[in-house]
């Protein structure tokens, strides 16, 4: 007998389209966990340095990863589309698949709608660009693009992922590899100024909270019993260097801003 979880997975009746492998879903699991430092400036404010680096690393260890294996087991043994929804449906029943369906929808919108805002805050102090209009063009030009991106199928949004992947890592490694000899293990480790727990707790927690989203695509992915645990493997030691490094680095070139 077939559950409705498993359809889609391997064996008899099982979606020969699997074709994310671990590249590809690393590429693609990068932006639903990180995308780089891009948006995270609050983070340097919100603590003292070392309670700041010490903070992320605790929630990298004791949050990311509970979570990172928790999705990595649960896509391996229920390899189909819908990562947490699905899992929640086959153990709690249909009405509380749907509830929880409609709350991932939710947030998903919620903060899918940070990322055009953050394009246009980058790109228009960048260029230096001024004006409402401009703005909106942005933002809106943004939303076309990744939408068209994901009618066109999953083998477009692997291609055009990896591409923004390079764009979005190269200036994160460039920086950082540039800074390094310039660390400054006394600012670092400073404990001067005040916390705002709940600007660096909620931020630390959106940070890695991205990594239940690798579950959705566990239909499409080939091999996920080895495909899954090398893709965690791989992007919660880079997710946390991301997180911490250039932080640090920014800190002891800039420790007044």
């Amino acid at each position: 007998m077939t559950t409705p979880l498993l359809e889609g997975g391997p064996g008899p009746g099982a979606d020969p389209r699997r074709r994310l492998g671990i590249v590809q879903l690393s590429v693609i699991g990068f932006f639903c966990v990180s995308g780089g430092v891009y948006g995270s400036e609050a983070l340097v404010s919100a603590a003292p340095p070392l309670m700041m680096c010490t903070f992320t690393l605790s929630v990298a260890v004791f949050f990311a990863l509970p979570n990172a294996l928790m999705t990595a087991e649960m896509a391996t043994a229920f390899p189909a589309d819908g990562g947490a929804v699905a899992w929640v449906r086959a153990a709690f029943g249909p009405t509380l698949g749907l509830h929880h369906a409609v709350w991932v929808i939710v947030t998903s919108l919620l903060d899918a709608a940070v990322y055009p805002q953050l394009a246009a805050l980058y790109l228009t102090r960048g260029f230096s660009v001024n004006g409402w209009l401009a703005e909106q063009g942005i933002v809106i030009g943004f939303i076309l693009a990744v939408g068209a991106m994901n009618l066109c199928g999953l083998d477009v949004v692997a291609a055009s992922q990896t591409v923004a992947f390079v764009v979005s890592l190269v200036p994160c490694l460039a920086f950082t590899a540039i800074g390094l000899p310039s660390l400054d293990l006394e600012v670092v480790l400073s404990m001067e100024g005040r916390t705002d727990w709940a600007l660096l707790l909620s931020w630390a927690l959106w940070l890695y909270s991205g990594f239940s989203s690798l579950g959705s695509m566990a239909g499409e992915v080939a091999r996920p019993q080895r495909t899954y645990p090398v893709v965690v493997a791989l992007l919660l030691p880079l997710v946390t260097l991301l997180n911490l490094l250039p932080f640090v680095v920014a800190l002891s070139l800039d420790p007044v801003a």
